[in-house]
């Protein structure tokens, strides 16, 4: 037989073999789904047996191929939260089904003016501190997205008695918050559970942790083995597993010497140390070891400065607590977010004009080197910090020709809220046509977003579109707020490609009003205050101790 007829059917690449098994694993993923989704019925969730009897047996069958805890325990978690869109009806493409949400701001001069939120960081750490010491706190202009409702509900379940209005939340003061036995639910965000597991530790306690989202998968195994040197133990409640869900059993007893190891996450360790000044005796805290220690103790004294905390530097990285009372501001001025600040000074950056936030810009060298980057892309920016509230300006009247951006700080470059924005200016400046430059390290963290638009790096570290580009159309389903934002931002410098962000969802976790700015562009202005004259009140919660007493009615005739 000629060979020609034997090799007749080209034998496929692995990389063709790869993308057909792939396929396979979708089709049975969502095989999985539906059948997961008629064990939920209407209940909505699995009986309890049900879930732990999937996931014995998955975990069994893992173990024998791998030893990964990613593949025995952390997948299944992910399987379990994984959702599916619907099918397509009759004459509806799947295309048409996730078309996503097409971003194209107007490509006009704006003029932007709103009341920034405060930071999310500084928000937990006062509602915290406040709550625990049975102090009022009044905080307004809040982001009050899913992450900051989740502490309310938990520091609510601890005894606080909390109440919120637009934007503004309120905490009673009178009965600080208890250290509880129960199962609190953080729901996806790390900072929640750091400043609650640091007010356990000082206390002899126990509790019951769950999470979810990215949260539900996070690798706490370093802070585990860390646990038994502040008389605490870590027990993981899924056998063999590394995250969430979680038992904390604490003494209280923490040794007056704490040296804290590099491996800790950061949000950890400020969480310990807002949590020091509860506890019964001085402790000194080691920090000379760990990476940031600095941008820790940037965020971390001045809280505690500011709330009467008697703690100090008493040599390089080593910082001394003494328990006392802490006097919590009332209605203190925090300062912004500044992933929001960062993102609407990119606004006037790529398509001129002037934007004005009232809020005070934060002051740490993080969001100081991220402003720098933006002054040195062409952004004038101007604070009045006299001013009540404090009020940040950026205005551009000429678009720069370039944007040269070869040498960043190391610390900026692997924040995950502000790298990713600012790779989104510099796609924006790429797309519109500008010379635009930028650091091998953005090049590595921001590698896929540039290929999804189309853009190419060269040996220089010139950012470009690509000379074929036939992607007229890009949909995304953004792994996070902050690039979900660059994605918007890199809208801005758009020509014929059209971009759309699949999961429009995520930034509102982040922002919930984000939206509603970005749709007004160009011309963005705060809400109207309420009038003077309003007849209507409004309907007020009232908070007391008083127990409430029912009169006796009178006996019928």
């Amino acid at each position: 037989m000629p060979s020609e007829f034997i090799h007749d059917h080209k034998r496929p690449t692995l990389k063709e073999e790869v993308i057909d098994v792939d396929k396979r694993i979708l089709s049975l993923l969502l095989r999985r789904y539906n059948l997961i989704s008629h064990m939920r019925g209407k209940r909505g969730h699995l009986v309890p047996n049900e879930e732990k009897t999937l996931r014995e047996a998955w975990q069994a069958e893992a173990m024998r191929f791998s030893a990964d805890p990613r593949l025995s325990s952390d997948l299944f978690s992910l399987l379990q939260d994984l959702r599916f869109y619907a099918k397509p009806k009759d004459g509806e493409s799947h295309e048409t089904k996730t078309s996503g949400f097409t971003l194209a701001p107007s490509q006009k001069a704006v003029d932007i003016s709103v009341t920034i939120p405060f930071s999310f960081w500084h928000t937990h750490a006062y509602l915290t501190l406040a709550a625990f010491s049975g102090q009022p706190l009044t905080l307004t202009h809040t982001l009050l997205n899913d992450h900051e409702r989740a502490l309310l509900r938990i520091l609510t379940d601890l005894g606080g008695r909390l109440s919120t209005h637009d934007d503004t939340i309120s905490l009673a003061g009178g009965r600080p918050c208890e250290t509880k036995d129960i199962s609190l639910h953080l729901g996806g965000h790390f900072d929640t559970f750091a400043l609650l597991a640091g007010q356990y530790l000082v206390r002899p306690s126990r509790v019951r942790f769950t999470a979810e989202g990215s949260l539900k998968t996070a690798q706490i195994s370093a802070i585990s083995h860390f646990l038994p040197t502040l008389g605490a133990r870590m027990s993981f409640v899924v056998p063999k597993s590394s995250s969430f869900p979680i038992r904390l059993e604490c003494s209280g007893d923490l040794k007056e010497q704490i040296v804290l190891p590099d491996n800790i996450p950061a949000s950890f360790v400020r969480g310990l140390l807002l949590a020091l000044p509860f506890a019964e005796k001085k402790h000194s805290v080691n920090l000379t070891a760990h990476p940031e220690r600095a941008s820790i103790l940037e965020e971390c004294l001045p809280i505690l400065e500011e709330c009467g905390a008697t703690v100090y530097e008493s040599a390089e990285g080593i910082i001394e607590s003494v328990p006392g009372d802490l006097r919590i501001p009332e209605t203190p001025h925090l300062p912004c977010e500044k992933s929001i600040a960062c993102s609407l000074f990119a606004f006037p950056l790529l398509l001129t004009g002037k934007v004005s936030l009232k809020g005070m810009f934060p002051s740490d060298s993080l969001s100081r080197d991220a402003l720098a980057v933006l002054l040195d892309l062409g952004l004038s920016v101007q604070e009045t910090k006299e001013a009540i509230p404090p009020l940040v300006s950026a205005e551009v009247r000429k678009m720069p020709h370039e944007a040269i951006c070869q040498h960043l700080p190391g610390h900026l470059l692997k924040d995950s809220s502000l790298a990713p924005i600012l790779a989104g200016i510099l796609a924006a400046m790429a797309l519109s046509g500008k010379k635009t430059t930028v650091p091998g390290d953005l090049e590595t963290a921001g590698g896929e977003f540039f290929s999804l638009l189309g853009l190419q790096i060269t040996e220089e570290g010139i950012l470009k579109p690509e000379e074929e580009d036939e992607r007229k159309q890009t949909l995304w389903n953004a792994p996070s707020p902050f690039w979900a934002l660059a994605l918007a931002i890199a809208a801005c410098g758009r020509k014929q490609q059209v971009l759309k962000l699949g999961n429009p969802g995520i930034i509102t976790e982040l922002w919930p009003r984000f939206w509603g700015v970005y749709n007004a562009l160009p011309l963005v202005t705060a809400k109207k205050p309420e009038e003077a004259g309003e007849t209507q009140p409004r309907r007020r919660r009232v908070l007391t101790n008083v127990d409430a007493v029912i009169p006796r009615m009178p006996d019928e005739e």
